[in-house]
């Protein structure tokens, strides 16, 4: 923009550049609130804080210069209260928590559900440091991962193999690679991608406690989902939403599909829940969502399951602001894995459901021939064995 001065017959143009956006991660000291600065405090009540007040909100203000060695001496009922602490003022970031979950790795208080946020739409350079940190976790927890609004591609999702303590997944992505997300028509780089999470997930024995997931498919068939993810070893329960593959509601491969509007019994009058009944409940976060889904997991299959609040998990959700959102509260189309299910479906090929011109390039099938000296009795075949 130009904008000419009349006093000197000077000429001065505006001009913006890009957003600098830093190459060291941030995510690991966001908080929704600043931390309270002791020197700074005044108390709003009648007189004067107390001692103890006065002491957690000094430690709450340097927790991040803590050491895990060290807080342990403390033990939870006095660590647990700095903690607390830190809680009620909203300022508690992953650096601290972490601090205090490798002093109590077994603290069920500290469950915690992480929101973080970029602004923007594209790649996220955030994304390996995130997966890298949570697979250092300590091995008795649960990680359940909430991805939205982001552009999800391949190199990510190898990424996050690596996080071993990984037990809910649930992909709310914008798009999928180069996937149409209004036609509903997959592109084969999406497909590949598909694919090639698969292969990693298989060759490296990753998701050994993925039971539950959520997929946006974006396009790609439901049937071409099944396939993928039944290269995950753990995985019981998955959701698929695709408004555009409304005919593929069916049974593949080893995967049943949950039928809502029908109550499936059995003899024993076991009455299977529903997935949706969860999901699309407004009043429970997603910590809350993510614990009964991965319960749920095990009551489908009648599974002895850990039981709700008995076991340390983190909930990580991370998106982008964007004018789309991936609309998944209107329900999604549930699976559940039944080992019975894979012994009722014949195996198949593809090439079982092409003609069979298609099988063989176009070419019509032609008879065998025989050459003449080849030619020979089975009478005498058979004699040159009894001899």
């Amino acid at each position: 923009m130009a904008i000419f001065d009349e006093t000197t017959g000077q000429v001065y143009t505006e001009r913006t550049s890009a957003r600098v956006t830093s190459m060291v991660p941030t995510w690991m000291h966001q908080a929704r609130n600043k931390k309270v600065n002791p020197s700074a405090y005044q108390n709003r009540g009648i007189g004067s804080a107390t001692l103890q007040d006065m002491a957690l909100r000094c430690c709450a203000w340097n927790a991040d210069s803590f050491m895990p060695d060290a807080l342990i001496w403390a033990e939870w009922h006095y660590a647990g209260k700095i903690y607390r602490q830190i809680k009620d003022t909203e300022s508690l970031t992953f650096n601290t928590w972490n601090i205090f979950h490798e002093a109590f790795p077994k603290e069920v208080e500290l469950n915690h559900h992480f929101t973080l946020t970029e602004l923007g739409d594209g790649p996220r350079n955030q994304l390996p440091s995130i997966f890298n940190r949570l697979a250092k976790l300590d091995t008795s927890m649960l990680t359940f991962i909430c991805i939205q609004n982001y552009d999800m591609r391949l190199e990510h999702l190898v990424t996050l193999t690596k996080v071993d303590t990984l037990s809910s997944l649930i992909l709310q992505a914008k798009q999928f690679r180069t996937a149409c997300q209004f036609t509903g028509v997959a592109s084969i780089e999406a497909v590949k991608d598909l694919r090639d999470w698969a292969r990693v997930v298989r060759e490296n024995g990753a998701f050994q406690k993925l039971r539950m997931l959520v997929y946006n498919s974006f396009g790609i068939e439901i049937p071409t989902v099944l396939q993928s993810v039944s290269e995950f070893p753990s995985l019981c329960l998955v959701g698929i939403t695709d408004h555009w593959m409304a005919e593929q509601r069916e049974s593949h491969l080893d995967w049943r599909w949950i039928d809502p509007d029908r109550q499936q019994t059995t003899s024993d009058t076991f009455q299977e829940p529903d997935p949706n009944a969860i999901w699309n409940r407004h009043d429970l976060t997603t910590l809350r969502k993510a614990e009964l889904l991965y319960n749920m997991s095990y009551a489908l299959l009648r599974q002895p399951g850990p039981g709700s609040d008995t076991y340390p998990a983190i909930v990580v959700s991370y998106g982008a602001t964007s004018s789309y959102i991936a609309n998944l509260t209107n329900g999604l189309d549930w699976y559940v894995r039944d080992p019975k299910q894979s012994n009722q479906i014949p195996l198949k090929h593809v090439a079982d459901d092409l003609p069979r011109k298609d099988r063989d390039g176009g070419r019509p099938s032609k008879k065998r021939r025989m050459r003449q000296g080849k030619q020979k009795e089975i009478g005498s075949m058979l004699g040159a064995f009894s001899a």
